[in-house]
């Protein structure tokens, strides 16, 4: 949501002519939340302002930005800079009122956190009573997937975010997101642009835009746009991105091997698409790719319905893909319940998933002392069985 306010050094500061409207407005810091500026929330200096794709600047010493050629309706947004809520943060070009971009500044636990986030795609949200996916379901995993020890940094669903880009859909979808406290970074599908995005882009703002969270600078792009647009915004967007930060894209289509190329050219590191309903990884050269299968439902090529929790902490990504549970699970595996083991120490494996995070999982034999197993992949757990005496022993 986006709230415009009135600057006191810019009023009726945006004045059109043929050639489109004088844009003027602020960016600040939005200390209390509540999307209006007050005494004591300074301006943000040097934050990169965009008019739709078609124009980037920068704020000055007081947050304060001026650009030409609006047209009544674009979207101005700011790249959301590193210790500010990420996201799309926007609003609408309207004729003589100056516009306000507020920023909300994290929490000392929230920059504190882990540099992680969670990537769900093709929820496909319909309003048919027949579809079994309501807004529960999609909650639920929604719930599954945040539900980590530290909170991730955002969530996204990579498009496909509906299923017949209907505006009730939308609202049904909001309902399934309405009690999670991550960040939402939406990104447009194919089925979210039947009517050229007039719909999403109401709801959730630009269809291109990034945000810098550490080192990594984040960029959402629409891959309804022709090849050369989107490079286009890729190339616009990235000119003003330090070299040395780690760029992420997130997008719904996967792209052509001529534009994966080209981002691979521009410096792009890695990406997260959906689309194809599978989870699957693309090696493009330098640039990985991931693929994620839909977040409620199961995928085309089999695989469960899930999503990744992606971990960008350390030099090299850690991805680790997980499936949407009905119920937690916890399982002995090896030994099986009721089979005989050897006396002498063998492996012992429980499979154990409970959420978004990878549980904390003991065993210990016969009221023994516990010991803590070790994540080996996937669900699975191990350690090792103590020496055995003949008979029966619980666990």
């Amino acid at each position: 949501m986006s709230v415009r306010v009135r600057l006191r050094p810019l009023a009726a500061a945006l004045a059109c002519a043929a050639s489109g409207c004088l844009v003027t407005g602020g960016v600040f810091v939005d200390r209390n939340g509540d999307g209006r500026r007050q005494l004591g929330e300074p301006g943000v200096a040097g934050a990169v302002v965009a008019l739709e794709r078609r124009q980037f600047t920068t704020t000055d010493a007081d947050g304060l930005f001026t650009m030409t050629g609006g047209v009544p309706g674009d979207i101005v947004w700011v790249r959301v800079p590193d210790g500010f809520r990420p996201g799309p943060a926007w609003t609408i070009v309207v004729p003589q009122q100056a516009l306000s971009l507020p920023l909300v500044p994290l929490t000392a636990a929230e920059a504190a956190a882990p540099l992680t986030f969670v990537v769900g795609a093709d929820t496909h949200v319909t309003t048919d009573p027949a579809d079994p996916w309501d807004p529960g379901e999609l909650t639920d995993v929604l719930d599954q997937a945040t539900g980590q020890a530290v909170p991730p940094r955002f969530l996204t669903i990579v498009g496909d975010l509906t299923q017949s880009n209907a505006q009730p859909e939308f609202d049904r979808l909001q309902r399934g997101l309405a009690a999670q406290p991550a960040p939402w970074v939406p990104v447009p599908g194919n089925h979210d642009w039947y009517d050229e995005g007039m719909t999403y882009r109401a709801m959730y703002g630009p269809d291109n835009y990034s945000f810098d969270i550490g080192d990594v600078h984040v960029i959402v792009w629409d891959t309804n746009l022709g090849a050369e647009d989107q490079l286009a915004f890729f190339a616009d967007d990235l000119a003003r991105v330090a070299p040395a930060m780690r760029v992420v894209a997130l997008g719904h289509e996967p792209p052509s091997d001529e534009v994966a190329a080209e981002l691979e050219a521009l410096g792009v590191d890695y990406l997260f698409t959906g689309h194809w309903h599978a989870n699957r990884r693309v090696d493009h050269g330098a640039l990985t790719e991931w693929g994620t299968q839909p977040l409620v439902m199961g995928g085309l090529d089999q695989s469960p319905a899930g999503y990744r929790v992606v971990d960008l902490d350390g030099p090299a990504p850690v991805i680790d893909e997980r499936e949407r549970l009905v119920r937690p699970q916890l399982a002995l595996i090896s030994p099986h319940p009721g089979s005989c083991a050897a006396p002498r120490a063998r492996a012992l494996t429980v499979a154990a998933a409970l959420d978004g995070a990878t549980p904390t999982v003991q065993a210990r034999i016969d009221c023994g002392r516990p010991q803590t197993l070790t994540a080996v992949g996937g669900w699975d757990f191990a350690g090792r069985l103590p020496p055995l005496t003949p008979g029966t022993h619980t666990r």
